[in-house]
């Protein structure tokens, strides 16, 4: 993230904040987006988040993992957005480049269920022992979701989802077949591998 991802952001909460129940928002999602729409509530900076950023993908954090923290630590993402425009409904067009197409983890879900929670952020830090590694704001904000004192991520069955209707219209899968197709018609064997590949970040 950079200044423009928290301009970007900060776009968005002023343009979308006041929508009412028949105003509809067609919002398009590609991987990235945890980067491209970047905000931090009103007790981090954007220079920790860019720092705690650069630190999870410097460790070798998986990027599910950085995901759950980063998900964590916003007002849109893990579903937030969603909330954001209710009343109005939502519909997200999705190109997924993650493995798995879980929608939490596309952009880090601004318009999807957040399975995780605080506790679930604090351990992925803890596992890869960067807690004393990251921004003391940050742990801090981290512990008061922790308990209680912030509110979490938006979870499955929660009303703010009511009206947001996500589909995924291109993701690896389709685009490697879609490869192997042209590969194909062009007079090359090809060979599709069915496993994904994951790892350091």
């Amino acid at each position: 993230p950079d200044n423009e991802s928290y301009r970007a952001s900060q776009t968005v909460i002023n343009n979308y904040g006041n929508l009412n129940e028949e105003d509809v928002v067609l919002f398009l999602l590609s991987g990235g987006a945890s980067s491209l729409l970047s905000e931090t509530s009103e007790t981090l900076n954007a220079e920790e988040i860019t720092a705690l950023n650069k630190t999870l993908v410097n460790s070798g954090v998986k990027i599910d993992e950085i995901n759950v923290v980063r998900r964590h630590l916003s007002t849109l993402k893990g579903g937030q957005l969603s909330k954001l425009i209710y009343p109005a409904s939502v519909h997200s067009l999705i190109i997924s480049d993650v493995p798995g197409n879980e929608l939490q983890d596309i952009g880090s879900g601004p318009t999807a269920a957040d399975p995780t929670t605080f506790d679930d952020a604090l351990e992925v830090l803890h596992n890869r022992s960067l807690l004393t590694k990251i921004p003391a704001s940050v742990l801090k904000y981290l512990l008061d979701g922790q308990n209680g004192l912030i509110g979490d991520t938006i979870k499955k069955n929660s009303y703010y989802l009511s009206k947001t209707f996500n589909t995924i219209i291109g993701n690896n899968d389709i685009a490697v077949e879609a490869a192997a197709l042209s590969a194909y018609n062009a007079g090359f064997t090809t060979i599709q591998k069915g496993e994904a590949i994951s790892g350091d970040a």
